[in-house]
């Protein structure tokens, strides 16, 4: 059987690879856009937003490692203190589910710039990687934002 569109002739065999794709595309299209209202993909334009604000805050430099030896000493906790936010946030990453809370937890609890720059200096001598690079390794971008905007704020 066949029906004509616009004068053309259209087989049957036509219209249901036709209908197949045109199926195939909304599903598709209909679990993209699950997935992000889910936050499992983001958009493009919150990606580029969440990318370009990233980058600048990554600019500041809360992460330098050298920067916390331009303060006064008292502004930094004890080594053994640093390392277990260190390791809280090592063991925070998960195979299948990460504790982002833990993270943010430990970044509330820093109260300066030369804290965070300790931190990651601690964090690098304990686990051989950079904290920064760590953390973008399994935090989305909305993640590292919060984590920025948690510390964004510190003297």
């Amino acid at each position: 059987m066949a029906i004509t569109v616009k004068g053309k002739k259209i087989e049957s065999d036509e219209v249901d690879t036709i209908g197949r794709i045109v199926f195939y595309s909304i599903g598709a299209y209909a679990g993209y856009k699950l997935l992000q209202k889910i936050g499992l993909v983001d958009d493009e334009e919150a990606r580029k937003k969440d990318v370009v604000n990233a980058e600048i805050a990554k600019s500041i430099k809360f992460f330098d490692v050298d920067y916390y030896k331009t303060v006064p000493v008292s502004n930094i906790f004890k080594q053994s203190v640093t390392d277990d936010f260190a390791k809280q946030i090592f063991n925070a990453k998960g195979f299948f589910n990460d504790d982002e809370d833990t993270i943010f937890s430990v970044f509330r609890q820093q109260k300066y710039r030369s804290q965070i720059s300790w931190l990651a200096y601690r964090f690098r001598i304990m686990y051989k990687t950079d904290l920064y690079a760590y953390l973008r390794g399994f935090l989305n971008n909305k993640e590292i934002l919060n984590v920025f905007e948690i510390i964004q704020g510190l003297k």
